[in-house]
Order: C-alpha cells, then sequence, then structure tokens
C-alpha cells in the first residue's frame, strides 16, 4: 500500500547486564580494587566483619570521652545507612569481634582475669548470649596475647590467629579447629613461610582458602590518587609501611605456606582488613572508621 514495503516486527533481545556479580579470581590471583573509597556510617567502629549475605554486621565500637574510655562489642544490619547497632553484653575491654558466615555467632576475645580468652556469643531472637565458658587457645602459656580471625562456617569451624609471645618475643600463625566444644590446632605457619616478618589482624574467608592480615609491607607501591589515612600526607605505601597482604591454599588441608602478596590498592597504615567472600570488597578500618574499596575483574 502506497509502495511501502511490509516489515515484520521482533522482539528485541532482553538487555545485557551492567555489569556481572562480582567473582572472586583463582586462588593464586590477588583480587585487585579500586580506588573509590567507600564509607561504612556510623559510629566509631573498629574491627568489622560481615555475614555471608552481607546484610548484618559486626564491630568493636569505641567511645573516647576523657578520662573514661569504652570498647562496646555492637551489631546490626549492614545497610549503607546509618550502622544502628545492637549491644552485645560482652566482658570489659575485648581485642577483637569476629562474626561467623550464618550471622548467628560471634567470636570475641578479651582479657579475663588471668589471661586473653575466646567468648562465643549466640543469636537467641534478638539477644546475643553467652554460649559456654570462655576457652584458650591450644597449649596456651603466660604472656601470650593473639588476635582471632573471622570463622568458617559450622559447624565444625577453622579459624587462624596471630599468637605472639612476649616473652620469647615470637610470631606464628596458628590455625584451629573449633567443633562448639573445644579448640584443637591443626597447622602452625612460621611467619618466614609467608615471607614476612610480622601478622596482625588475619580475616578468614567462609570457606577457608582465603586470608587477609596486615604486614610491614616489603615493597613500594605509589598510589597518587589514593586519599592519605595516616595523617602524615600521601596515600602510597613505602617500604616497612604497615598495609594489607592475601594469601590463599587450594585446600583446608594444607596449611597457608606460600608468599604473601601485597595488596596494592589498599591504602597504607589501615586496619582489620576483611574480604568478602565473593571478594566483592576489601573493608578496613582507619581513623576511627570502616572504609571500604570495590573489587575490579
Amino acid at each position: 500500500m502506497f509502495g511501502i514495503q511490509q516489515t515484520d516486527l521482533v522482539d528485541a533481545p532482553p538487555p545485557v547486564p551492567d555489569a556481572r556479580p562480582p567473582s572472586c579470581p583463582e586462588l593464586g590471583v590477588a583480587p585487585k580494587f579500586g580506588t573509590d573509597l567507600g564509607q561504612v556510617p556510623g559510629r566509631k567502629c573498629d574491627a568489622y566483619s560481615l555475614d555471608e549475605t552481607q546484610r548484618w554486621a559486626a564491630a568493636i565500637s569505641y567511645d573516647y570521652q576523657p578520662p573514661d574510655y569504652a570498647a562496646n562489642i555492637v551489631s546490626g544490619p549492614a545497610a549503607e545507612q546509618p550502622f544502628t547497632q545492637t549491644m552485645v553484653p560482652a566482658p570489659v575491654y575485648p581485642n577483637n569481634v569476629r562474626l561467623a558466615p550464618e550471622g548467628n555467632v560471634l567470636f570475641v576475645t578479651a582479657y579475663d582475669t588471668d589471661a586473653y580468652k575466646i567468648f562465643e556469643y549466640e543469636l537467641v531472637d534478638t539477644r546475643w548470649v553467652l554460649k559456654g565458658k570462655p576457652f584458650l587457645p591450644p597449649d596456651h602459656s603466660s604472656g601470650e596475647y593473639y588476635i582471632l580471625s573471622t570463622p568458617t562456617r559450622g559447624p565444625l569451624r577453622r579459624m587462624v590467629m596471630h599468637k605472639y609471645n612476649s616473652v620469647l618475643m615470637q610470631s606464628e600463625l596458628l590455625e584451629i579447629e573449633y567443633d562448639g566444644t573445644e579448640p584443637t590446632e591443626v597447622a602452625r605457619t612460621p611467619l618466614s613461610a609467608l615471607e614476612v616478618d610480622l601478622i596482625g589482624q588475619p580475616s578468614l574467608s567462609a570457606d577457608g582458602l582465603r586470608l587477609v592480615f596486615t604486614s610491614a609491607s616489603t615493597e613500594t607501591a605509589p598510589m597518587p590518587n589514593m586519599p592519605d589515612t595516616t595523617g602524615g600526607g600521601g596515600g602510597g605505601i613505602a617500604v616497612g609501611d604497615q598495609s594489607v597482604f592475601y594469601v590463599a591454599r587450594e585446600s583446608i588441608s594444607t596449611p597457608f605456606a606460600t608468599k604473601a602478596k601485597l595488596l596494592e590498592t589498599v591504602p597504607s597504615y589501615v586496619g582489620w582488613p576483611y574480604l568478602t567472600e565473593d571478594c566483592g570488597r576489601m573493608y578496613f578500618s582507619a581513623l576511627n572508621t570502616v572504609w571500604y574499596l570495590k573489587y575490579e575483574p
């Protein structure tokens, strides 16, 4: 009609998603992160960790009001809005808190009477309840100080800890297995195997295959676009700076015993690194605040 050729219309294919969900690289490859720094709103927090859905978080909230000092264990929704918290009836002066992947178990280390001990809490309805008695790590001796990692999934959990003997001035990476009653040592890794001189604030993935921690950098990584988290000017990494490292293994039956890799885009002099299970975000603490970087495939 009117000399116009007939055209058959076909529905267009569905749009291609803008981006795939984050997915970790191969185990031996350290994940890379962008330089756009995000912030978790809320009170002054440290030792931040998430459940496997990344919807619930736990942390230590500090309150510095001289001459008083308070460190409270808090938990709450992890949405990017003010971090509203539920207080956990934790012991005095906790030094770290770790949320289990399931989101209903918390592990807290704190000084209790004569030694640093591990307290386990269980979420009952909306309340955190102390489960059993606090326990010591295997082969504990006086003068030892340790920082516990995030645990793997239960019921038989793996955790690693930085164990430091202040008398012998020795550090090592201790891995334990915990069945809900007593911890059992399963591996002990000298820091020389990771090619680092010290290790701090470890965080273990939910499957037990990836570990991030702080240590002194043996490399230089200039990052002019990164914000300064130290107050000293400049956001790069220099030899000797406290930096964040990554190490992985093929199975939980083998220890972490390969050279740790420097995560170059994570600023220096930050603490409490936490890598989400999908490697989508790297969280860390600096300036009494929790920050994060997003994964860039």
